[in-house]
C-alpha cells in the first residue's frame, strides 16, 4: 500500500512539474479536436437539464504568451425537459425538446497561470435538427424553433504541456428558442426562453 501511495505521489509530482513549466508560445497556431458532454436546458419555470453530446475542433492563434484567439466548430446536443400543465391530460406531462446544433465559438483566451486559462467571446449557433417529444409522441419541431442562436460563451480550461486539455464552458443564449410569443393551452410561456448549455470536454492540442 505504501509503495502504491509513493507511486501515485511521484506521478502527481511529475504532472504538476510539467504543468508548471507549460507556457504557450507566441505567434503559434494550434488545432484541438475535443469531445465530451453537454448539459442543456431552456430558461423558464419547471425546466430540467438534458444531457447530450458535445464534440468538434478549435483552432487557436497565440497573440501573446498570455493571450490566444480561438475559433471553432462544435456539434452540440441542446434542448430541455419541461414539465407543463395541459388541460386535456390528467397528469403533468413532460415536453422534451431535442435540438442538434453547429456552434461557432469565437473566443479570447487569457492565460492566468501557466496552463490555466479563462475564455470569453461570442458564438453564433445554427440548428440542424429539432425534435419535440410530448405524451409519448415525437415529431419534427424545426418549424417552431428559431434556427439561429447567438450566445455568450465563457470557459475555464487547463492545458498540460503534452497537449491534453480539459475544459468546462457555459454558453448563455441571447435569443428566444421558440418562435411565437405565447402558448394559450399550456402553462409554459414561449417568450423569453433562452438556451443555457454547459459543455465539459477533453481535447488534444497540437501545433501546426
Amino acid at each position: 500500500m505504501k509503495q502504491t501511495i509513493r507511486l501515485w505521489m511521484l506521478a502527481a509530482a511529475i504532472i504538476l512539474g510539467l504543468a508548471a513549466s507549460a507556457q504557450p508560445v507566441q505567434s503559434t497556431i494550434t488545432l484541438q479536436p475535443k469531445v465530451g458532454m453537454s448539459i442543456a436546458r431552456i430558461s423558464g419555470d419547471n425546466v430540467n437539464f438534458k444531457p447530450g453530446f458535445s464534440g468538434g475542433i478549435e483552432a487557436q492563434y497565440q497573440l501573446k504568451s498570455w493571450l490566444g484567439i480561438t475559433v471553432g466548430a462544435m456539434y452540440v446536443h441542446q434542448g430541455s425537459r419541461i414539465d407543463v400543465y395541459w388541460p386535456t391530460v390528467d397528469a403533468t406531462p413532460e415536453l422534451e425538446v431535442k435540438t442538434e446544433c453547429i456552434n461557432i465559438p469565437l473566443m479570447a483566451r487569457f492565460y492566468v497561470w501557466r496552463g490555466l486559462s479563462l475564455g470569453i467571446g461570442v458564438q453564433p449557433g445554427f440548428m440542424v435538427k429539432g425534435r419535440a417529444k410530448f405524451v409519448g409522441e415525437e415529431d419534427d419541431a424545426k418549424d417552431g424553433l428559431n434556427s439561429l442562436d447567438i450566445a455568450i460563451p465563457a470557459s475555464i480550461a487547463y492545458e498540460l504541456p503534452f497537449g491534453l486539455t480539459a475544459e468546462a464552458r457555459y454558453c448563455g443564449g441571447l435569443g428566444n428558442v421558440f418562435k411565437g410569443s405565447y402558448s394559450t393551452n399550456s402553462s409554459y410561456k414561449l417568450d423569453q426562453n433562452h438556451n443555457q448549455v454547459i459543455e465539459i470536454t477533453l481535447g488534444y492540442k497540437f501545433r501546426l
